[in-house]
């Protein structure tokens, strides 16, 4: 797990590296799209159960 403190830190230097400000919805909603992105990739494409 990161740490949260350190989640900040890097989020805020993205944010100043692209010349914007911490948006907590944008984050929520770009978080929310990776993890539903990775969901659509499991189901597509099941691992084999004799790999886990």
């Amino acid at each position: 797990m990161v740490a949260p403190a350190l989640a900040t830190r890097v989020g805020s230097a993205a944010g100043a590296a692209h010349g914007s400000a911490h948006d907590p919805e944008h984050a929520y909603r770009f978080g929310l799209q990776r993890l539903l992105d990775g969901l659509a990739a499991l189901i597509d494409n099941p691992p084999d159960a004799r790999t886990c």
